[in-house]
């Protein structure tokens, strides 16, 4: 406890805040996972051949910019919450998203155990979600 007698822990700000930062870094890390996924090989080839204003290049360049906001975001969400609180929401909600995103958009088609898996993720979400009240 510091000196002031201040939680540091406590929530710093309004959870208002808080959770539109938390869905903006989530949605940028799933979206610029999603580009870099899509367009990333692509990419590779046309900087290989010297096409360095190619569409994919553009695309993989703003997944990257997506990803590395959604770090930034992530920093700005340190100082608003608890780590115990946000760490395990933040990775287990982006986690599933990108499963749910790959199926959807790259028609991957996930096995039995990272379902399950997603499952355990999901009811650890939901257990430290309805902790957050108290």
């Amino acid at each position: 406890m510091p000196p002031d007698g201040t939680d540091p822990d406590a929530l710093r700000g309004s959870w208002t805040a808080a959770a539109f930062i938390f869905g903006a870094q989530v949605s940028l890390s799933v979206v610029g996972i999603g580009l870099v996924k899509q367009w990333g090989a692509v990419a590779k080839d046309s900087l290989a051949a010297g096409a360095y204003w190619a569409p994919a290049v553009w695309w993989t360049a703003l997944g990257a910019a997506a990803y590395l906001t959604s770090f930034l975001l992530w920093m700005l969400l340190l100082t608003r919450a608890p780590l115990s609180v946000i760490y395990p929401l933040s990775v287990g909600v982006t986690l599933l998203l990108t499963l749910a995103s790959s199926v959807i958009l790259f028609q991957e088609r996930p096995s039995f155990v990272q379902l399950a898996g997603s499952a355990l993720v999901l009811l650890g979400v939901a257990l430290i979600g309805s902790g957050l009240d108290r």
